[in-house]
């Protein structure tokens, strides 16, 4: 069997999987948003904590948590059609998922020590799933898909 062949056709399934998956949870996200409910669709919104973060520590004003919220469905779902149908910028998707998991892990933090200013009512057990199926799990497919780069050589741009 032609080794390196298949080892090529595993990694474009694995950035075709990771695409739509990040074009299905970005569907999801900015479904939500239009729906235009107002902190009633709080506990499924998977950037709930990004948008509470940015509104307490930089501005009072609930419009910017609503700028947030959907400059980071459009970001997503931009991040996953490239990845789909160019299998570029995964390191860069990383990074950015990084960043924005953190603001559900500090959530998840304060909730595990003690600490009292939980936003909204969704609960450890929600916390976590939001941040397992739309941090874990896409970054973890990720990684996998860099790894499966290690000793074969990158593009002369270096963005996979």
């Amino acid at each position: 069997m032609n080794a390196p062949g298949n080892a090529q056709r595993l990694r474009k399934y694995f950035q075709r999987a990771l695409g739509f998956y990040l074009l299905l949870l970005a569907t999801y996200q900015i479904g939500l948003y239009l729906r235009g409910l107002q902190n009633h669709h709080a506990l499924l919104d998977p950037r709930l904590s990004v948008a509470y973060v940015m509104e307490s520590c930089f501005s009072r004003n609930p419009a910017v948590g609503d700028m947030t919220e959907w400059a980071t469905a459009i970001w997503l779902f931009c991040i996953g059609m490239i990845i789909f149908f160019q299998g570029r910028l995964i390191k860069a998707y990383i990074v950015s998922e990084m960043f924005l998991g953190l603001s559900t892990t500090f959530v998840i933090g304060v909730w595990l020590f003690g600490g009292h200013a939980v936003p909204f009512g969704l609960g450890l057990i929600g916390y976590i799933v939001l941040f397992v199926f739309f941090t874990c799990i896409p970054v973890g497919l990720a990684i996998r898909i860099l790894s499966q780069d290690r000793g074969q050589p990158n593009d002369a741009d270096g963005s996979r």
